[in-house]
């Protein structure tokens, strides 16, 4: 099969074709996000500095 017969089939079946792709998955925007796992971020980062400074205050 030369390049352009591989050509022309696929132009063939794109002009066949009737249904186009289904849309790729939705992107998660910043609107849809939960504040909860930032909640658990910024507890457990004050959680560890109140440990650094417990550890150096003892020393």
């Amino acid at each position: 099969m030369t390049a352009k017969e591989a050509a022309a089939a696929a132009k063939s079946i794109v002009d066949r074709a009737t249904a186009p792709a289904p849309p790729s998955a939705p992107v998660a925007t910043d609107e849809g996000r939960s504040l909860i796992p930032m909640a658990v971020a910024l507890v457990v980062a004050l959680a560890a500095l109140l440990l650094v400074r417990r550890l150096r205050s003892a020393e």
